[in-house]
């Protein structure tokens, strides 16, 4: 007459069954600089060869006629002016002249627009190409000096012609379909990392950027606004 009672065979109620606790999710920081390696070093050599400015002014001013580029090397006028480096300086000087700036005015500025075309280019070409990449626009820009001064006896210092080099190299992917500037991202999010600092510039830097022109006090002959006007276009 009576049923046995079998707790088994009770209803459960889904609202009062006790559910394993799980670990919330983690939250994923963004790093606060996305700099590729290749960039990265490259930044800091600049900024461990600009501590050159510690130096003696004799010894500073030996540094730049050393290593930067001067025209005269390569002349044959009537001056008789000796070059520190001799024969060696005609070829490694048409490189480490953009290594050399002048100030940290000079030195921000042109790391300033090295940060997002140079990022792009780096996790594009990876470090090797990429410091080839350097020096090859860095020799073009020397080449380009020599030719419109000839037998200017100024150093030429400043990474600018390899700046305008990754700003050229950039624009030739920037655009196409997928890339970092194109609605259609697809895979090219990695090559458009760059600096968070470098997304909160402001069109005021730009222009003081192109009020800035040549600043060096060795006379540098870069050319600031060039740039900023070919990036602007």
């Amino acid at each position: 007459m009576f049923e046995a009672f079998d707790p088994l065979d009770s209803p459960v109620d889904p609202q009062n069954e006790a559910s394993p606790e799980l670990p919330p999710p983690e939250t994923r920081r963004e790093p606060i600089l996305t700099l590729p390696p290749a960039l990265t070093a490259y930044v800091l050599l600049l900024a461990v060869i600009h501590l050159r400015v510690l130096l003696p002014p004799d010894l500073e001013n030996w540094t730049v006629e050393m290593f930067g580029f001067i025209p005269e090397r390569y002349g044959a006028t009537l001056l008789n002016l000796d070059f520190p480096g001799g024969e060696g300086a005609k070829v490694w000087t048409f490189v480490t002249y953009s290594l050399l700036h002048a100030n940290l005015t000079h030195i921000g500025f042109n790391v300033l627009w090295l940060l997002p075309f140079g990022s792009a280019l780096a996790r594009r070409f990876g470090a090797f190409r990429f410091y080839l990449f350097m020096a090859v626009t860095a020799a073009a820009g020397a080449l380009a000096h020599l030719v419109t001064h000839e037998n200017a006896i100024v150093p030429m210092i400043g990474a600018s012609a390899s700046v305008s080099g990754t700003m050229a190299a950039a624009m030739r992917f920037a655009f196409v379909k997928g890339s970092f500037l194109s609605f259609n991202r697809g895979d090219a999010d990695a090559a458009a990392s760059v600096a968070a600092v470098v997304q909160s510039c402001s069109r005021q830097r730009a222009r003081e950027f192109r009020s800035a022109g040549t600043d060096s006090p060795h006379g540098t002959g870069t050319r600031l606004r060039h740039v900023a006007r070919r990036q602007r276009g």
